[in-house]
Order: C-alpha cells, then structure tokens, then sequence
C-alpha cells in the first residue's frame, strides 16, 4: 500500500497547492482581499466592517462540507491509520503541516509504502483514518469494501499488463518518493504520473481526499 498524501480540501493541488508551498518560515501574509468602506462612515463603523471583511474568507473556506478540519482550527499533526477487521494494521508517522498549507487548502505529503499482511475475509472492510495525533481524534475517513479492494488491485495488474511493468510496486513507491510539485504544471504532470501507475484519489468522510496505491504482491509459502 502506498501513502502518497492527504489533500485538505477535495480536489486538493490547483491554484492552493502553489500557495500552500510557500517556504517554510517565511511569515504568513494577509489575505489580499480588502472590504471598501464608503466614505462618511465614521471610524469605528468602517473598521468593524473592514475587519469583518477579514473573517468572511475563513467562514466559506471552514464551512464548505468538503475541507478536513479540526474542532477548534488549529493546525493538527495530521497521521493515517488503517484497520482491517476492526484491527489496526498500520498507522503512519505523524505529518506537522504548515499553518500556509492549513490555512490554503495545500496537500499534505507522507509518501509512506507498506507490506499489508493479512488474511483476507469476504466481506470485511479497509478503514482509513486521517487522525490528529496531537487531539487523538480521527478527523476523517473512508471505508473501502471487498469490491473496492478488489478494484484497486486489479487496476495495479492492469497497470503492468499496459506498460509492461514487471515491478509495478516498486515503480509506485519510487514515483511516490519524487520531490513534491512546486508549482500547479508540476502538481498536474505529478498526479498524471501517478495515475498512470494506479494511483487514485479516495474523498474523505470528515472532508478532503487521500491519495492511494494499492499492489498485490504474491508470497512464497513453504
């Protein structure tokens, strides 16, 4: 299974994306919108509705169902779980996004392979969780049943049977491992790569999108 990363809002990439990656220590900057204020208006009354005018953006983005969030807004340190059965099988290292990231909907990257070892149950579900390991709350989900699954791993052998990959999951993973995109022409090439190697993107119940890949790798049994 591999991780590549979580989109905070569905869709994620586009114009956010090139935002949200924004240097790393670099101060936050006002959002660019500004309210005009009739003149006339007397002091008080225009830098009510000026500072009113800061908060609308933050109101449609927090409020449209289809953003990950936390309770308070805060910045969460965003991990993935996975369970089968009711079982934890795997749970991801802990990713800090940056407040820019957060704040514009940027995408969040974990880039994360792993061997799912388990003894498959007809209909048994795959829960993915995007957790805040800081508020120990899970903030979204997705639960892919036994024809999904089953979906995905039929996608990764269509995969090598069209582009004559011999080691499809070796290809995912080191695709996966690219630098992320810096900008919206990177983000757009990256996600067609990707794709191309089985690579889709899940919509979250809670809001955003998680990026997944999934291979089936025979085992030899003595």
């Amino acid at each position: 299974v591999c991780v590549w990363r979580v989109d905070v809002a569905c869709g994620g990439g586009g114009d956010g994306q090139a935002r949200a990656l924004a240097r790393d220590g670099v101060e936050e900057r006002q959002d660019s919108r500004t309210l005009a204020v009739p003149r006339g208006l007397s002091w008080p009354i225009s830098a009510g509705i000026a500072e009113l005018g800061r908060y609308i953006p933050m109101l449609e983005k927090s409020n449209d169902g289809h953003t990950l969030k936390t309770p308070d807004g805060s910045v969460p340190s965003l991990s993935v779980r996975l369970l089968y059965g009711g079982e934890e099988i795997h749970s991801t290292r802990v990713v800090k996004p940056t407040s820019s990231e957060w704040r514009n909907k940027g995408s969040i990257y974990f880039q994360e392979n792993f061997r799912m070892n388990i003894d498959w149950q007809p209909r048994q579900t795959l829960r993915i969780e995007v957790r805040d390991a800081k508020g120990r709350t899970t903030l979204a989900s997705i639960n892919m049943d036994e024809g999904s699954l089953l979906h995905e791993f039929d996608t990764a052998k269509k995969v090598g049977k069209e582009m004559g990959f011999h080691t499809v999951p070796v290809t995912q993973v080191v695709r996966m491992l690219e630098q992320p995109p810096q900008n919206d022409a990177e983000d757009r090439r990256q996600v067609r790569q990707l794709q191309e190697l089985g690579f889709s993107s899940h919509r979250l119940q809670g809001g955003g999108a998680i990026w997944l890949a999934f291979s089936e790798i025979a085992t030899n049994h003595s």
